[in-house]
């Protein structure tokens, strides 16, 4: 169970000629440069490796660097302008494939091939093999931003790609944000010489390589080795909840961020009932609930 890189994927990129949407190519370089080791200088020069943004009939990047040692083209159009989406670009151009393209995808997700346009199987959902890539260790992340929507590429007759844990559902397809195992898989490839010293960070957590004494830290946890949960708002209630063998409840209700940890021994499994939730759009990271119940806290959790 491990993201994977192509192989092509092996020398930092250093410079970007930015042709179209200006402000959001900055600003999702600027995200990527404030979250790794990574670093860009824009510039107009056409020669050597690089990467040139311009507007184009459909959105794309190559895998990896161009093996001719040119600037590689990423092309933009309106419909995914955003800089989210321009940074889901950049990712395949510094070596992040697809998620639901991994080796181990069919442990995660069914893949409706009957329900995919005609033509475009073979480009946009075919698996990779593990001789095709390297590998990090972690873990399929339904919440990367790598990973393609429930309804990708339909040709009408319903879903294409749907998780095996069903709660995950509609978190796949997520354009908020890169996962915290996106920038980690960056990371490790890019700069994992930065830090010499190792910490005993703690939830999947690793030095930051901006910052080489304390680490950077999944969602919802913080510390100098990422120890805590992330303070909630005034108003959340209690913060920490030990499951027993009756029942609990805990409500929440308002615009406010509340974060609970929830604990049991470990001779036993915890089960959550969730009751009462109205809405009228979409959750998505930072906007509705999220549980993480997989004991690997580095991957996202489901968005219910």
């Amino acid at each position: 169970m491990e993201i994977y890189l192509i192989i092509l994927f092996f020398v930092l990129i250093p410079k970007i000629i930015v042709v179209s949407y200006k402000e959001e190519v900055r600003k999702a370089v600027g995200v990527i440069q404030n979250e790794t080791c990574i670093t860009f200088q824009e510039t107009n020069d056409l020669s050597g490796p690089g990467l040139r943004f311009t507007q184009g009939r459909g959105c794309g990047s190559l895998i990896g660097r161009d093996p001719k040692n040119i600037p590689q083209s990423i092309t933009i159009m309106d419909n995914c302008r955003f800089y989210t989406y321009i940074m889901h670009e950049i990712g395949h151009a510094l070596g992040l494939v697809h998620e639901m393209k991994r080796p181990d995808r069919n442990n995660y997700i069914i893949v409706n091939k009957s329900n995919i346009k005609y033509g475009t199987y073979d480009q946009l959902y075919n698996m990779y093999s593990s001789s095709q890539v390297i590998t990090h260790n972690l873990k399929y992340d339904y919440g990367s931003l790598m990973h393609y929507r429930y309804n990708a590429f339909s040709n009408g007759r319903g879903h294409t790609i749907i998780p095996k844990d069903t709660n995950y559902f509609n978190t796949i397809g997520q354009r908020i944000e890169l996962g915290f195992n996106d920038v980690k898989n960056l990371n490790l490839y890019y700069c994992s010489d930065k830090c010499k010293n190792s910490l005993p960070c703690k939830v999947g957590g690793y030095p930051d390589p901006n910052n080489c004494k304390i680490c950077k830290c999944p969602r919802f946890y913080t510390g100098t080795y990422c120890q805590s949960i992330l303070k909630s708002s005034s108003g959340c209630g209690i913060s920490k909840l030990e499951a027993k063998s009756y029942i609990k409840y805990v409500k929440f209700d308002g615009i406010k961020s509340c974060y609970l940890l929830i604990t049991t021994n470990s001779k036993y499994k915890i089960e959550l009932t969730i009751s009462g939730i109205f809405r009228s759009y979409d959750c998505k990271p930072h906007s509705g609930l999220e549980v993480k119940y997989y004991s690997d806290k580095s991957v996202s959790g489901a968005i219910l």
